[in-house]
């Protein structure tokens, strides 16, 4: 019971300094007085919570790429995974519902002012958010969870709910939560159930997904 504590203890502080990061530092872009600089100060908000997470995992002297999921064992094989899974999540929540008639307004992101903007944010999507949060999430997270609560079901559970949650001061409503949460599990089901769906697998899909959220927002809005 001890060690499960000190481990409910460590996961409420880190989620907690995440939830100030990603409450507090999305307004900074204001302060940039360029396209360029705001674009750097667009970068801010993951690279504190990958730098705080790596941080937390060195003071509780955990191993550093395990503890985020991220494994060496045939990388053709987690690259296929995180397609095969980019596909599926894509065909599921981006073209079945555009097909079916649901407002582009509320599936899609915002719309990029020009090409130059709308690459950034591809990378951005892909490079940061797509395999950061799965680091955190599916990586820091998702383990920590399993050793908490000895169940995967639980594990991908709970990491979902964060994950969900983490969006909320990102603007987003209760639906969109809800919407974020069921993708959450369906990460996490990945990292869980399927060989090969390490924390790139799942950042590849993640990031591919992001990514053409962006390119269709340019493109249709």
């Amino acid at each position: 019971m001890k060690a499960k504590g000190k481990i409910i203890l460590e996961l409420s502080v880190a989620y907690a300094v995440l939830a100030l990061i990603v409450y507090f530092t999305p307004g900074w872009v204001v302060y940039g007085h360029s396209t360029a600089e705001k674009m750097l100060l667009t970068l801010v908000p993951y690279l504190l919570m990958l730098c705080w997470v790596g941080c937390v995992i060195g003071v509780t002297h955990q191993p550093l790429w395990p503890t985020l999921g991220v494994s060496n064992r045939s990388f053709t094989r987690q690259i296929g995974v995180g397609l095969v899974f980019f596909l599926l999540l894509s065909v599921i929540f981006i073209v079945a519902p555009l097909l079916l008639g649901v407002d582009r307004t509320q599936l899609l992101s915002f719309k990029a002012r020009s090409l130059g903007i709308l690459i950034f944010y591809v990378i951005y999507d892909w490079v940061l958010v797509g395999l950061g949060e799965e680091l955190i999430f599916r990586g820091y997270f998702y383990e920590r969870l399993k050793k908490l609560t000895d169940s995967g079901v639980w594990t991908v559970f709970l990491s979902a709910i964060l994950f969900g949650l983490f969006h909320f001061p990102l603007h987003q409503n209760w639906l969109q939560v809800g919407m974020t949460t069921l993708l959450g599990v369906l990460f996490g089901l990945v990292r869980w159930r399927i060989r090969g769906g390490s924390t790139l697998a799942t950042g590849i899909a993640h990031g591919l997904y992001d990514s053409l959220l962006q390119i269709l927002s340019y493109l249709l809005l």
